[in-house]
């Protein structure tokens, strides 16, 4: 292990330099650095503000406590006793499952003892603050589990510490738990099942079809196992067989075959040349029924082809699909347009895809190929998210089960290793001829048994069975009404099953001819009400393409004609130019504002300018345009009934107001009309004289109409 220990090294030196760099610290740092100050002084100032506000503390959990975070608590502790006030440690070594990170259930058992104290006077003193004040209550009472369940455990777990009092005696020999015997009707159930997945599978549905006909709803369901990838197994066997589950470990998006599909056409779209990518498409598309031809292996070669025979291929089977174009469009288009091209139907993963997609592109950018990295790290969280009053079959890990209750367990994969433990364990060589090598990474091998290093193994291997055992009483221990065991033939290396067939044997029950073993029996159920939330989700994932259904005009209506931007005219730009301009020194930089929202091009500013200039150099037009007088551009009336007039150009004279309207087709009598109206509102408005005038920009000609 001498190279992964240097690699270790390099990363650490880096992460230093990194931590140095950017002024911070991780925290899983911090427990060490107060560790080093409240193990060095009898009271640590850095505990006085807390020690000062809180007179009371409850530790629960506290099996699972690592030995540096009790010490570093521990003067919080011996300040608050010192002050006569009451605390409180709640714990059950029985379900000591956190060992991995860092959890010492020894410390609980051997209370008010303190472990690791080695010849530190000031731990001394803080044990012996504990002693004085220690008083141990054992709470035996459960008041969770029918009767027969609470008997099944006790006799089994006896078994399990009698057999193997070396590894279980500290943590199984406290008191049994009691239990109502007026409290019946509970059933445990041992199976024994070929060690196959289907089969537990099979199994596994088939008691959960028994236990709704039994009475108990889908929520009142629980499916215990071990790691993420079973509960993934299950909730994709149940939910293809339309049982409904919840599940935050095995509801992770990067689960469905639908999502794996999608980020795949996203690869290929950021790199046609990606085979990988292509293949996975192909894969998918070939289990779905959705190509026809040749084989999933001919299909799998066509992958490594080049882009344009791949393209090819997919449009013969009616997905068009251009590279060039899709890599053009924002994500969260790409994506709908992925699942509208393909028809992808998993709607509920589908949604909470996008969702992310939307939140990516919100919060950072529309990019591809950066989206592409940021998922690979985020699709360890992202899940679909459903309401816990969801009335749906829970599958969650044993870990995750620990702290609650659900009046039926299914442990449908009941047979792990109970060896199963850490791969490699550190040691403190201590050898002349190896110099400067405090620490070594070993693996736990047989091997090791035999060496100087034998009690270092011999402990970790019992810790390890011990682990497992916690495990299996946690998971035992969930039910309120039926447990079912699902577990296997005996495999050598202490299987789990192994240990069921020793205890049958013990109790004189085994026969090898059976497979099912029942403890108490189904009692009839009545159905508790519940609460009457109502769950509902659309039946498919809409994702039309918007571009079909909206039409986006670049500009205002004053601007365009009602028909789009090819059929504008300089007659209407001319109109909207000249309702910018005040004087003729302003007709440049209306131009240009112009040229710079993409209005107009260069040639057309510098035509439109000429044109605007020719209009104003006209004797009387150009009157209306030096800056002389108030005046009002395309400024609103608004009628009592809330109507809105509007009129080109109003300038308001000290002896008279005149009115101008740009007219950019032949005359017409409507015209005068329109501008009368206007004349005799500005009238009603309190103005004296009121003039109007038509210009026709076309002609270059002014015609006074009222």
């Amino acid at each position: 292990n001498i190279y992964p220990l240097a690699l270790l090294n390099e990363i650490e030196k880096l992460l230093l330099e990194y931590k140095k760099e950017n002024n911070i610290l991780h925290i899983s740092e911090f427990n060490r650095i107060i560790s080093g100050i409240v193990l060095s002084q009898p009271v640590p100032f850095i505990y006085e503000r807390i020690g000062e506000k809180y007179n009371h503390y409850l530790l629960d959990e506290f099996q699972d406590t690592s030995v540096m975070q009790w010490h570093n608590l521990l003067p919080l502790i011996e300040n608050s006793l010192a002050g006569n006030h009451f605390n409180m440690i709640v714990g059950d070594g029985k379900q000591a499952i956190y060992r991995w990170r860092g959890g010492e259930v020894e410390q609980f058992a051997r209370l008010p003892e303190l472990i690791a104290k080695d010849d530190n006077p000031i731990l001394h003193e803080r044990e012996q603050a504990l002693r004085n004040h220690f008083i141990g209550r054992t709470l035996s009472g459960n008041f969770r589990s029918k009767a027969e369940i609470v008997y099944f455990n006790n006799r089994f777990f006896r078994f399990v510490a009698s057999t193997f009092r070396e590894e279980t005696g500290h943590v199984y020999g406290s008191p049994e738990q009691e239990f109502d015997p007026k409290n019946t009707g509970g059933l445990v159930t041992l199976e024994f099942l070929e060690k196959e997945e289907e089969k537990a599978l099979s199994r596994t549905l088939s008691l959960i079809h028994e236990l709704l006909e039994d009475g108990f709803e889908p929520g009142d369901i629980a499916l215990l196992v071990r790691s993420n990838k079973e509960g993934a197994l299950l909730a994709g066997f149940l939910s293809a067989n339309h049982v409904p589950v919840v599940s935050s470990e095995s509801l992770l998006l990067k689960y469905s075959p639908e999502i794996n599909f999608v980020l795949a056409f996203l690869q290929f779209v950021n790199d046609p040349a990606d085979s990988i990518a292509k293949a996975s498409m192909l894969n998918y598309l070939a289990a779905c029924g959705k190509v026809k031809g040749p084989g999933r292996n001919t299909l799998l070669q066509l992958a490594g082809k080049d882009t344009a025979a791949f393209r090819e291929y997919l449009e013969r089977e009616g997905y068009r699909v251009n590279t060039y174009y899709l890599a053009k469009m924002p994500l969260y288009e790409l994506c709908e347009e992925a699942i509208r091209l393909f028809g992808l139907k998993n709607g509920v993963y589908l949604r909470f895809f996008l969702e992310e997609v939307l939140a990516y592109t919100t919060r950072f950018s529309n990019n591809l190929g950066e989206f592409l990295d940021w998922w690979s790290e985020r699709q360890e969280q992202a899940s679909v998210i459903v309401s816990e009053s969801m009335n749906a079959v829970n599958i969650l890990t044993i870990h995750k089960s620990k702290g609650l209750e659900f009046p039926a367990v299914i442990m449908p994969f009941a047979n792990w290793k109970m060896s199963k433990g850490k791969r490699d364990i550190w040691i403190h060589p201590a050898d002349e001829k190896i110099q400067n090598l405090g620490t070594a990474l070993v693996p736990l091998s047989p091997q090791l048994e035999r060496t100087a290093f034998g009690q270092a193994y011999r402990e970790e291997k019992s810790k390890a069975f011990l682990d497992n055992i916690n495990v299996v009483y946690v998971a035992m221990t969930r039910a309120a009404e039926r447990l079912y065991i699902l577990t296997s033939p005996p495999q050598p290396l202490k299987d789990l099953s192994r240990l069921f067939i020793s205890y049958l044997e013990h109790e004189g029950s085994w026969d090898s001819a059976r497979t099912v073993y029942n403890f108490g029996e189904k009692s009839p159920r009545v159905k508790k009400p519940r609460a009457g939330t109502r769950h509902f989700a659309p039946a498919e994932l809409v994702a039309a393409g918007w571009r079909e259904k909206l039409k986006i005009r670049t500009s205002s209506a004053d601007v365009w004609e009602s028909e789009g931007e090819e059929k504008k005219t300089r007659g209407l730009l001319l109109h909207y130019a000249l309702s910018k301009i005040k004087t003729r020194e302003d007709i440049p930089q209306a131009v240009h504002a112009m040229l710079t929202e993409g209005m107009i091009g260069r040639e057309e500013a510098e035509a439109l300018i000429q044109r605007i200039t020719s209009l104003l150099d006209h004797e009387e037009i150009g009157l209306f345009f030096d800056g002389e007088s108030d005046m009002r551009s395309e400024s609103d009336i608004i009628l009592p009934g809330g109507e809105v007039l509007r009129p080109d150009r109003v300038i308001i004279r000290s002896d008279k107001v005149i009115v101008l309207d740009y007219k950019t087709g032949k005359a017409d009598e409507k015209y005068k009309t329109q501008l009368g109206r206007y004349v005799a509102l500005l009238g009603q408005m309190g103005f004296g004289k009121v003039e109007g005038y038509l210009v026709y920009t076309a002609e270059g000609r002014l015609e006074r109409a009222v």
